[in-house]
């Protein structure tokens, strides 16, 4: 879907809503506020290029899709400015989540190992921890007592 910015913005929430593959063609960008048109300006990006980038991190959110049972992989490529000037497609692939994630599982595993090494926290006492104990590191941590 080509679509200017307020239509880009519908189109991915309605995606999210149905938990539906979609692409988008974002153009007529808008930052009604201002405040993104400066941070874009500061970083070297056009506001154009930065809306896009923030429509994507919108479908990488925690809970987008959560209701329609799917999470979000989202990718952006760039086409030729021949077949549109505004040439960043965004695309979002819809996956089930279909219980624990292999790779978030792993990844929380070295970062309580990490965590416990940083606080010199004892292995028998580290083994003993749940991982929904080590989900809210300032309650296992004596000096925020």
């Amino acid at each position: 879907c080509h679509a200017c910015q307020h239509l880009t913005d519908e189109t991915l929430q309605i995606a999210a809503e149905y938990g539906v593959n979609v692409a988008v063609l974002p153009c007529c960008q808008k930052d009604h506020d201002g405040w993104w048109k400066h941070l874009g300006k500061s970083m070297g990006l056009s506001i154009g290029a930065l809306m896009d980038i923030i429509a994507a991190g919108k479908m990488l959110g925690w809970e987008t899709g959560h209701t329609a049972g799917v999470r979000y992989q989202v990718k952006m490529k760039l086409m030729k400015e021949s077949i549109s000037l505004q040439n960043r497609m965004i695309l979002c692939k819809a996956i089930a989540r279909d219980g624990r994630d292999r790779k978030k599982d792993l990844a929380h595993e070295k970062l309580t190992q990490a965590y416990h090494r940083a606080h010199k926290v004892p292995n028998e006492k580290a083994s003993e921890l749940s991982t929904k104990d080590t989900l809210d590191v300032g309650a296992s941590n004596p000096a925020n007592s």
